[in-house]
């Protein structure tokens, strides 16, 4: 665990550093530096964030990844797209649409199909092959009896 202990504060001392400077350098707000201006509240709302929704989550990922399967692990880190539109219907933050629902079955079935080892080629040729037989013609698309 000391290896992890020590790449979690490396990275997470370096991302934050870097999006501190980044931060100052693209997102100036039109007042000046004096908009950078932070009260208690909002101070105590990000270091939550950074302190559970990162330092937290990215620690019980890497715990976790030890007790699984690198499988597992892939389709679980993968499916972090698919939550997240879900919940953020379930809990009413967005608004189920065409677009939406065409981005949720596009990313889910890449997934299924990086992760299922399935051949979109194969899976093709084996229909036309069906097309072709419910149709009375003889052989595949090919031109092949």
């Amino acid at each position: 665990h000391t290896i992890l202990v020590w790449f979690l504060r490396f990275n997470f001392l370096t991302l934050g550093v870097l999006f501190i400077i980044l931060s100052l350098i693209f997102e100036l707000p039109v007042r000046g530096i004096q908009g950078y201006a932070l009260n208690a509240s909002q101070a105590w709302r990000i270091i939550y964030l950074a302190v559970m929704c990162t330092l937290y989550a990215q620690s019980a990922q890497l715990i976790g990844q030890q007790f699984t399967t690198a499988n597992q692990s892939a389709i679980i880190l993968s499916l972090e797209a698919i939550f997240g539109v879900l919940f953020s219907v379930i809990f009413g933050t967005e608004k189920l649409s065409i677009i939406l629902g065409v981005g949720f079955a596009v990313v889910f079935i890449a997934i299924l199909i990086s992760e299922l080892n399935i051949d979109p080629k194969k899976l093709l040729k084996k229909r036309a092959k069906v097309y072709d037989k419910s149709s009375g013609s003889k052989g595949d698309e090919n031109g092949e009896s």
